[in-house]
């Protein structure tokens, strides 16, 4: 098995752990988490913006 596709499959088993450990938390939980996580985007947007 190459690399790459150690690679696939360790980020796929995250993944679906991920979504398991996701699936078993409050939905107001992963509603905070997604705010969060999208407020860092939008952050890490504008700085990408100012440094061009």
């Amino acid at each position: 098995m190459t690399s790459d596709r150690v690679s696939d499959a360790d980020g796929e088993r995250v993944r679906r752990q991920r979504l398991f450990a996701d699936g078993r938390r409050p939905p107001a939980v992963n509603l905070k988490e997604t705010i969060v996580l999208t407020r860092k985007l939008f952050e890490l947007r504008d700085a990408a913006q100012r440094a061009r």
